[in-house]
């Protein structure tokens, strides 16, 4: 019982690290993504309308800034998985297909881990529920600026 305690405790301290240092990556991509976002707009101050080709770079440029933290973070799952040495993953692929599935919530259990990795999985799946959901909020934000209300 012990033995099994400790293996659990294990497993909560290899997510907390992941989870800490994909907080710390996303928020350093957020905030680089709102840097170049953040300068173009305030170069277009001026203009109270952007132009509708300016507004559809800036949204691009968010979702894909977006869509490659989101990449790292799913790599960094699948090369955590590949370095305990889940047996479940015969190769690379399978532990990034595994992840990708674990961290956007998908979860179609056609590859399902046993009992000892059940709970890291379970908190990948937190962890991107987290993430995913900081960067609508971020998104949302960008239109925010983009499209803003008009008042009276």
């Amino acid at each position: 019982m012990l033995y099994e305690f400790l293996n659990f405790i294990d497993d909560l301290a290899v997510a907390m690290g992941l989870i800490l240092f994909t907080s710390i990556i996303h928020a350093i991509g957020l905030d680089g993504i709102m840097t170049a976002v953040g300068a173009e707009l305030h170069k277009a101050q001026g203009n109270r309308f952007y132009s509708h080709v300016q507004k559809i770079r800036l949204g691009v440029v968010s979702i894909l800034g977006i869509f490659m933290l989101i990449t790292v973070h799913v790599w960094l799952w699948a090369f955590a998985y590949r370095w305990l040495e889940v047996k479940e993953f015969k190769t690379l692929e399978d532990a990034v297909y595994f992840s990708t599935v674990t961290f956007t919530t998908l979860g179609y259990g056609d590859i399902v881990l046993k009992d000892a990795w059940r709970v890291l999985s379970g908190i990948e799946a937190a962890n991107g529920i987290v993430l995913l959901g900081w960067s609508t909020a971020f998104l949302f934000e960008i239109m925010q600026a983009l499209y803003p209300r008009r008042r009276g």
